[in-house]
């Protein structure tokens, strides 16, 4: 927002990282330019408005005034901030009955208001009544420890911050200890296709992020989330493991392109609209 004075020659003309922009051409939200009257004589407020903000909207605003055969010129710098990003460690788990099981969990946004839970099965876990173990991560991390598993479960871990709340899972199967050895109960651990997959409950499903160079698949329009994907792998009920799933996964190469495409549709500048 700029307060210029006006004469017939006067221009107002706004930019974002020093590229002219373009309220007529963007159709992911409603762009607009103002000029009014100011309080003080022979003064105008230029503004512009955005219904909607994304992440891609972080820059450098420049408000540009012409008048008087001069030009006078403000930025200021925009920063959109997103839900906070989350990591869960191990996303799955098998052990045998009565082996203890720990999984973190990490959030990649510092946020002095970050808040932690754990759910159990979807319920609220509360450390005062069950066999749970909470511990506290500095600077920014919270651990969750069963000292016995007893039984399978999934476990959520639930970061909040004041732009939302991101809830991230960590899959438990329990082998019961009174299964006969006989029985082929797990597919073995093993090294396939970079990543390290853990001997996994038979009928069950190992979940480990995307090996390096992939991230995760686009969730919404201009949203990008860099905390990465996961891939699975199902343990059939002979011992075998199925082919991964890859899905989820998208190669660095891909991943600009879409991105270089939202960018593209949300038109902010007239170079990139032309």
């Amino acid at each position: 927002m700029v307060m210029p004075r006006k004469s017939q020659n006067f221009s107002v003309k706004w930019y974002k990282d020093f590229t002219l922009i373009d309220t007529e051409t963007s159709f992911l939200r409603k762009m607009s330019t103002t000029l009014v009257r100011s309080n003080l004589p022979g003064r105008y407020v230029a503004s512009l408005t955005m219904d909607k903000l994304y992440p891609l909207d972080s820059g450098i605003f420049t408000c540009e005034a012409f008048d008087w055969h001069s030009r006078v010129n403000s930025s200021y710098e925009l920063k959109v901030f997103t839900k906070p990003q989350v990591k869960v460690y191990p996303l799955s788990a098998t052990v045998y009955s009565a082996q203890p099981y720990t999984v973190s969990c990490f959030s990649l946004d510092y946020d002095p208001l970050i808040g932690y839970n754990w759910l159990k099965n979807g319920e609220i876990l509360n450390p005062l009544y069950d066999d749970e173990l909470i511990e506290d991560l500095y600077p920014a991390g919270i651990r969750l420890i069963v000292p016995k598993a007893l039984t399978r479960a999934v476990y959520t871990c639930l970061v909040t911050t004041p732009l939302g709340t991101v809830g991230k899972e960590s899959m438990l199967t329990v082998i019961p200890s009174n299964i006969s050895s006989e029985f082929i109960q797990t597919c073995p651990k093993e090294t396939h296709e970079d990543i390290d997959w853990p001997e996994t409950a038979i009928d069950g499903i190992a979940v480990e992020p995307c090996p390096p160079g992939y991230k995760v698949d686009i969730i919404e329009p201009i949203h990008l989330s860099s905390d990465g994907g996961v891939a699975r792998r199902k343990c059939f009920t002979s011992g075998k493991w199925d082919e991964a799933d890859f899905s989820s996964c998208l190669n660095y190469q891909m991943f600009y392109i879409p991105e270089k495409f939202e960018t593209l549709i949300s038109c902010n500048h007239i170079k990139l609209c032309q």
